[in-house]
């Protein structure tokens, strides 16, 4: 359970730094349609990662 909790602590802490990367690529760029494609990549991929993560917590609650 420990483990699960500092996954998710670490996906949190990764989205914050791609968010930030991604962030740094735009104000490089201005707003451009390949910079909003690649936040919707971002996003996707770590919305994806914390579905994954949360459907294993409430299934470990459970069992």
């Amino acid at each position: 359970m420990l483990f699960l909790i500092e996954t998710v602590g670490y996906t949190f802490y990764d989205f914050k730094l791609a968010l930030g990367s991604v962030k740094r690529l735009c104000e490089r760029n201005e707003w451009s349609f390949h910079c909003a494609q690649r936040v919707a990549i971002w996003l996707s991929i770590y919305q994806g990662k914390l579905l994954v993560y949360l459907v294993q917590l409430i299934n470990m609650w459970l069992n």
